[in-house]
């Protein structure tokens, strides 16, 4: 699941989560087929589909494994939150969490940050990709350029979710409000293989009478070495910017830097041990 929870500054009981699905769907002949439709009037479009295969293949793909992750959260105050993200079976479960070097509640990170983050963000191990795809037709593509990133050829696309097609990304308010607004965006694929380099997410047209006036998530891939499993697409970083009227309506906007480090293969180690006592 991606999320971002949220503490307003006007509203202490108050938090956001934008939520998306990301359910898996290996081996699912009509959605896998949708993706050789994408291109069909549009020869432009190509490297989407080749990303369309990608996405929903995605988490069967990854190996279990153990990676670092440090948010850095700035707007009215600053706070680094860090932790162990272990992905297992598709799943991804939080240890080792630290607030401002203090120990904090594994849930930290998933869905209570502490009142000094204002959002905080999971699930970048997928899913934002793969609800782009998951319902056939929800997403509209449009070809912008190609330009570089770190030195690469990239093909830029632009990407419109409407509202009435938005069954995947939510805003869920604390206090029980929620809204499913269009979402619109970039993906930046490598020009030969479509593989992802970064996703770009803005939700538009939100509610007036909501106090969030703007958000913005960035996240960069990378092809990263997972031990002896081999080297894999990753997250290596997500940026995140939201906005909301602040006190007295002047605006006050929170920025977090996520990045992730150290990936390494999970697995579990068994080691015999002869007890001299039984010989």
């Amino acid at each position: 699941m991606k999320a971002f929870y949220c503490a307003l500054p006007l509203l202490a009981t108050a938090a956001l989560s934008i939520a998306a699905q990301g359910q898996d769907v290996p081996g699912s002949a009509p959605v896998l087929d949708s993706c050789q439709a994408i291109a069909r009037d549009d020869a432009r479009l190509d490297l989407i589909t080749k990303l369309c295969d990608f996405a929903l293949k995605y988490r069967h793909t990854l190996p279990d494994f153990i990676v670092q992750q440090k948010t850095t959260s700035e707007g009215m105050s600053k706070t680094v939150m860090t932790a162990q993200v272990t992905y297992q079976k598709g799943a991804e479960n939080y240890s080792q969490v630290t607030v401002d070097g203090r120990p904090a509640p594994d849930s930290s990170f998933a869905s209570s940050p502490p009142n000094s983050i204002q959002f905080s963000s999971s699930g970048e191990f997928g899913p934002a990709l793969m609800d782009l795809f998951k319902i056939p037709g929800s997403t509209e593509f449009k070809f912008s350029k190609v330009t570089s990133l770190e030195n690469q050829p990239v093909a830029v696309y632009e990407f419109r979710v409407p509202q009435k097609k938005n069954l995947f990304w939510t805003f869920l308010l604390r206090d029980g409000r929620s809204y499913r607004p269009e979402f619109t965006g970039e993906l930046w694929l490598r020009e030969k293989t479509g593989e992802p380099l970064r996703e770009e997410m803005t939700p538009v047209n939100l509610p007036t009478n909501w106090d969030i006036t703007s958000a913005r998530t960035v996240i960069d891939y990378a092809k990263v070495a997972v031990g002896d499993a081999g080297s894999f697409i990753l997250p290596v970083k997500s940026e995140s910017t939201l906005c909301n009227l602040g006190m007295y309506g002047m605006g006050a906007c929170t920025t977090n830097v996520t990045v992730f480090h150290g990936y390494r293969k999970f697995g579990i180690t068994t080691r015999i041990v002869n007890d001299p006592q039984a010989q």
